[in-house]
C-alpha cells in the first residue's frame, strides 16, 4: 500500500478586481500578517508541505511573502479559467510526492488548526472520499480531495469551477464515482472568504498595469 502524504495547496491565481488587488496581499488581521502568509502558517505550524498554484505575475508579488520559511513549491500557470484547472495543475505537479491535496483558496486565513485536525481525522477514515467542511450549512474549504479518483486530470485544464466538477462525480453511477462527504465544523473561517473590500489594511498593492484583471483561482 503507498503510503500517505498530504500536501497543502494554495489557491492563488485571482487578482479579485472587487478588492483592487490580490487577495494574498490583504491583511488578514489589522496590522497582521497578509493572507497568504497567513493560510501558509496554517500549514507549515500542522507540518504539511506546502505548495502555491499561482500566476507568472502574482509569483513575483508572492515569493517574497514566504522567504525564509520552510519550501514552497510554486505551480505557475497563466490566468484564466477556473478551480479545476488549478487544482489540475496541482494534482499534474505533485503526482510524484502526494496521495492526498489539502485545497485552501488564500481568500481564507482565519481557518483555525483544530479544523485542520478534524479534517485530517476524518479523512484517515475514509481516505478515498472529498472531505468538505461545512459551519452552519454553508460549504467551506479546505477541501481534502484524493489524488487517485482524480488521476485523468493530470496534464489537463478543465474549465469550470472545482465543485461542478466534483458534484458531476459523484453523480455517476457507476465504479468511478466519487464520495463528498459534508464535515460539520465549528469553524466561520472555513467559508469566510475576503470577497468583498473590508476594514482591513492592504498590504502594498502593485504597481500600475503590473497585474492584470484574472479569475479566482
Amino acid at each position: 500500500m503507498t503510503p500517505r502524504r498530504d500536501h497543502a495547496v494554495v489557491l492563488a491565481r485571482g487578482f479579485s478586481s472587487r478588492m483592487g488587488r490580490p487577495k494574498g496581499l490583504c491583511r488578514a488581521t489589522s496590522g497582521g500578517s497578509t493572507c497568504l502568509e497567513a493560510v501558509a502558517d496554517l500549514y507549515r505550524a500542522a507540518g504539511l508541505p506546502l505548495a502555491v498554484v499561482t500566476t507568472p505575475q502574482l509569483a513575483r508579488l508572492y515569493e517574497p511573502l514566504l522567504a525564509g520559511g520552510a519550501p514552497v513549491r510554486w505551480i505557475v500557470r497563466e490566468a484564466g479559467q477556473d478551480t479545476a484547472a488549478s487544482v489540475a495543475a496541482a494534482l499534474t505537479e505533485l503526482a510524484a510526492c502526494a496521495t492526498h491535496l489539502w485545497l485552501h483558496p488564500v481568500d481564507l486565513p482565519d481557518v483555525g488548526a483544530a479544523t485542520l485536525m478534524r479534517l485530517s481525522q476524518a479523512s484517515r477514515l475514509a481516505p478515498l472520499a472529498v472531505l468538505v467542511p461545512v459551519h452552519q450549512g454553508a460549504r467551506g474549504h479546505p477541501v481534502v480531495l484524493p489524488c487517485a479518483p482524480f488521476a485523468d486530470l493530470r496534464g489537463s485544464w478543465p474549465a469550470g469551477p472545482m465543485r461542478d466538477l466534483l458534484r458531476e462525480r459523484s453523480e455517476r453511477g457507476d465504479a468511478r464515482a466519487v464520495a463528498v462527504r459534508e464535515l460539520p465544523v465549528d469553524d466561520p473561517g472555513v467559508a469566510d472568504d475576503r470577497d468583498e473590500p473590508g476594514p482591513q489594511p492592504a498590504a502594498a498593492a502593485p504597481a500600475d498595469g503590473e497585474v492584470g484583471k484574472e479569475n479566482r483561482a
